[in-house]
């Protein structure tokens, strides 16, 4: 028994002594962080610090000969902590910002509603004010608890050009952070078109930030502690476009108060060298302070300059598309180089007319693609189907097959966003309007001069144009020349597409 008290006075020993060293530890360490730890006595002393979001300078872009197209300049925005506003004189910080009492109920209503439970941290209240703007708002601050400034850049352009290709940067919305969990946050801003959302990831840089002491009146004091805690910025990548800014801004002029598009495509490399979408607008008037005001005015627009044409612009090729026939009907061998058709004033056949103008005898391919004969090409289409071909189905879908090869009827992999395929037709097209194999090639003639339902986007002549010139290949056309840390991206752009 003697031994069994022994074993337990030793454990209850034991047991008290972990307390008396956990009780040690405890003491040791609150000591540490009330006086001796020089972070602490600076939130003893003024109660708060503030989390800062340092904002990095977005990547510029550069023209292929190195000139400078997009920047960035400095801007700022207003911040709010709704859960600091207390005793606001509401009608006086309206009129410091420029702002009437029902925008500032709404816009503070808005974000209390955005941030549920987070109230005590930092929105954007009023985005992209100036310097001259700030400066004169920043004197008199401090006076409205819960409000700062907080500095961004802000992209500029040297060139009103190219607006619809470099796209613009705006606010995330709530689809934004979702999709891009972990690294948007509302007030971030983000590419929403062109080179700008094509290229985000690269562009768009890592934010840091730094923790800043502020006083009972809001104002920063100085860092917390140390900056041990601070994390740095990264800028975003600096890009190298294939497009010639001269060119693409001479491209537009030539397009002034035209509605359509041009694209300029550089065959051995798939480089795109211009890019016009008409009617087009200055890119500066999608930044600053009156972005929003602007972006209302052109979403408004009848005219839809927003929209990019070049790539979701849907026309009927005509005449462009003589080439790309001619060269299916010389692969299938139901046209020699030297075929000649007669053009009595057009094609004439069960029934059908296609008119045409007047010119020489169109004795040969060269010929008939020199006259843009219509007569020529509908007789070419004509073979093509009904020699090569059992039935119409049959030569319609071959026809499909072989267009999708030249990149038409299908996305060419642009690496823009919003480019559509265009419409090749399908022998279900014209079951549906003639019946259920009660139509021939003649029904449909007119596809052979780029017509009837046959419908492409700019940059899919421009390409197909490409592919022609290149004996039958073509790089898959792109915007992105060069960038740090883009190898991959960039070797995509090197494989022909047979």
């Amino acid at each position: 028994m003697s031994v069994l008290s022994n074993i337990g006075k030793s454990k209850s020993y034991f047991i008290q002594a972990l307390i008396v060293v956990v009780f040690l530890v405890y003491i040791i360490r609150l000591l540490y962080l009330q006086v001796i730890n020089g972070d602490y006595k600076e939130l003893a002393a003024d109660r708060a610090f503030r989390k800062v979001t340092i904002y990095p300078d977005r990547g510029p872009m550069y023209d292929r000969n190195g000139k400078l197209i997009v920047y960035n300049q400095p801007n700022y925005d207003i911040m709010v902590i709704t859960q600091q506003i207390k005793n606001l004189d509401t009608l006086s910080f309206c009129e410091l910002v420029g702002i009437n009492k029902e925008t500032f109920i709404k816009t503070i209503k808005n974000l209390k509603q955005k941030q549920g439970y987070a109230s005590y941290l930092p929105s954007v209240f009023i985005s992209n004010l100036s310097g001259e703007e700030v400066g004169r708002i920043e004197e008199l601050l401090y006076q409205y608890p819960g409000f700062f400034t907080q500095i961004r850049s802000v992209r500029k352009y040297n060139y009103p050009a190219a607006a619809q290709l470099l796209g613009y940067v705006t606010e995330v919305d709530s689809n934004d952070i979702k999709n891009n969990e972990g690294y948007y946050k509302s007030g971030d801003y983000i590419g929403k078109s062109g080179v700008e959302k094509s290229y985000e990831e690269l562009l768009r840089g890592d934010n840091g930030y730094k923790y800043m002491v502020v006083d009972a009146y809001n104002r920063v004091v100085g860092s917390l502690g140390k900056g041990d805690n601070d994390k740095k910025s990264i800028a975003g990548k600096q890009l190298t476009l294939t497009v010639d800014i001269e060119l693409q801004y001479y491209a537009e002029q030539l397009m002034q108060n035209k509605r359509g598009a041009l694209v300029a495509i550089e065959p051995s490399t798939g480089e795109i060298l211009c890019l016009v979408s008409s009617p087009t607008y200055d890119p500066n008037l999608l930044t600053g302070s009156q972005r929003t005001k602007n972006y209302g005015k052109l979403v408004m627009d009848p005219q839809r300059p927003l929209n990019n044409r070049a790539l979701s612009g849907y026309y009927p090729p005509g005449s462009t598309f003589k080439p790309v026939l001619a060269a299916i009907g010389m692969q299938a061998g139901t046209l020699s180089a030297d075929q000649g058709y007669s053009c009595p004033g057009g094609y004439v056949m069960s029934g059908h007319t296609v008119n045409c103008h007047g010119h020489p005898y169109a004795g040969s391919v060269i010929l008939g693609i020199g006259n843009s004969c219509n007569a020529y090409f509908c007789h070419v289409f004509k073979h093509f189907m009904e020699d090569a071909h059992a039935k119409p189905s049959e030569g319609l879908t071959d026809f499909k097959s072989e267009l999708a090869l030249f990149g038409i009827g299908v996305r060419t992999g642009v690496d823009l966003p919003n480019e559509r395929a265009g419409n090749v037709p399908d022998p279900e097209d014209y079951d549906k309007i003639y019946g259920a194999g009660r139509w021939r090639a003649s029904s449909c003639v007119t596809l052979g001069i780029g017509q009837d339902q046959l419908i492409l986007t700019p940059l899919q002549v421009a390409n197909a144009m490409s592919t022609i010139a290149n004996s039958g290949y073509f790089y898959t056309p792109h915007i992105l020349k060069n960038a740090e840390g883009a190898d991959s991206l960039l070797q995509t752009f090197k494989i022909k597409s047979l």
